[in-house]
């Protein structure tokens, strides 16, 4: 059975709820029967993002979907991962990045391996307002989107997706936008993967 992993940011700051928190706890793996369902929820932490983002990539997801949350309005398709991170801004427990570069050795940029046309198409048939950005910012969810990318393998459809707020968006209208998201995704990466052998059975035994 493929794997299906997703993560999502836990709140901090001055944001008492996480969209991608909360629509991750509200995902039904029933909802998606013919794949295996991994759900991880990652603390807004400079220090604990990149052994978070380890375990996810240990755990051999066939699909990696990472959610972080945006003040917008649109749900916001990000296409490319930058090496870069701003070292003013703290994170949840008021520490600072060492460096403003992620990796010293990584390219500059890495791109997404979602499918981001399809997902956009199916996401504009169903009227779900939606952007297509190439910039996940200067901040954490650009920093694990960065990880993510160096890190998953080459086979994996992975990628980082923003959400609005639920104060500018409702949970119910925010699910129904990931579940569009991941059923593109796992429609497409299920055609690529190898085909599940058939059950050996054995021949009987003369006695």
């Amino acid at each position: 059975m493929p794997k299906l992993l997703i993560t999502g940011f836990l709140p901090w700051g001055p944001h008492a709820a996480n969209s991608a928190c909360e629509v991750l706890r509200s995902i039904n793996p029933s909802e998606f029967p013919e794949w295996k369902i991994e759900r991880r929820e990652i603390p807004v932490s400079w220090s604990e993002v990149p052994s978070a983002i380890d375990a996810c990539v240990k755990a051999t997801p066939d699909v990696f979907i990472a959610l972080g949350q945006y003040q917008g309005n649109r749900i916001r398709l990000e296409t490319t991962a930058h090496n870069r991170c701003d070292p003013n801004k703290a994170d949840v427990d008021g520490l600072f990045p060492t460096d403003s570069k992620i990796a010293e050795t990584a390219p500059e940029r890495l791109p997404t391996a979602l499918p981001i046309t399809e997902i956009e198409t199916e996401l504009l048939k169903k009227q779900i307002p939606t952007q297509v950005s190439d910039d996940a910012g200067d901040y954490l969810c650009n920093y694990l989107f960065f990880h993510q990318m160096l890190k998953a393998e080459e086979s994996v459809s992975a990628g980082f997706i923003h959400l609005p707020l639920l104060t500018d968006w409702d949970l119910a209208k925010t699910k129904a936008a990931v579940e569009t998201i991941v059923e593109t995704t796992c429609d497409i990466a299920e055609r690529r993967l190898p085909a599940a052998e058939p059950p050996t059975t054995s021949s009987p035994t003369n006695a």
